[in-house]
């Protein structure tokens, strides 16, 4: 059986698979790669959600082998988002620093009963800064669309919000030792996989019918 709490991840992440597909001709290459996320996430959650009842005491192993794959997948994403070619730049070498100090963590950590944090913190402030670097790029570039409605705006403010939280989880969570307190946060951290995924899947529908793409700077 599922974990109770991953049905309700499950369904979320489902939902924003199908409202990807369905935007799928009127979204670029970012959104696009958004999809394959969600779909490689959908996977992974189901898999470590279940691989217990396959005799696997732990989860641990299922998401360090996730890990380098949506790091990838992120720099991916935000490669394409990113406007001005020095920043898609900074992305492919984001990517490559995060995912060495990622492999040297895995190793570090290589046992299947030790969580990778240091590993998950790494790639964790690596979205929280090449979000920050997306909202800072959307300021500087004049548009008269609407930055609420903007489909961009809320992935990256989703990818802000759920990381900062999430790099928080991995540095406290260690440190607490009543067990009470461990749960409280445990709770926290799922429904802020909820709150993130659904972000995420709402953001397919504000990518307009005909999506005009923003011009590409150099």
């Amino acid at each position: 059986m599922l974990n109770p709490y991953a049905l309700p991840l499950l369904i979320i992440i489902a939902l924003g698979v199908m409202l990807g597909m369905v935007k799928r001709k009127n979204s670029d290459k970012a959104f696009h790669t958004v999809v394959v996320l969600l779909v490689v996430t959908f996977i992974t959650e189901l898999i470590a959600n279940s691989i217990h009842n396959f005799g696997f005491k732990t989860n641990v192993t299922v998401y360090k082998i996730f890990d380098p794959l949506q790091v990838i997948l992120f720099s991916y994403i935000f490669y394409h988002l990113y406007q001005f070619r020095k920043l898609k730049i900074f992305a492919v070498y984001a990517c490559i620093v995060a995912l060495i100090l990622l492999t040297i963590s895995t190793i570090i950590n290589i046992s299947p009963n030790v969580n990778n944090s240091i590993g998950v913190t790494t790639k964790c402030a690596l979205y929280i800064l090449l979000s920050l670097i997306k909202f800072s790029e959307m300021l500087q570039t004049p548009s008269e669309e609407n930055i609420v409605v903007n489909p961009t705006f809320w992935f990256c403010s989703a990818v802000f919000f759920f990381f900062s939280v999430n790099i928080m989880f991995w540095i406290t969570f260690n440190q607490i030792s009543e067990s009470a307190a461990k749960n409280t946060a445990r709770l926290i951290h799922v429904y802020c996989n909820y709150i993130f995924y659904s972000i995420v899947a709402l953001s397919f529908l504000l990518i307009p019918s005909k999506n005009k793409l923003p011009d590409r700077y150099e």
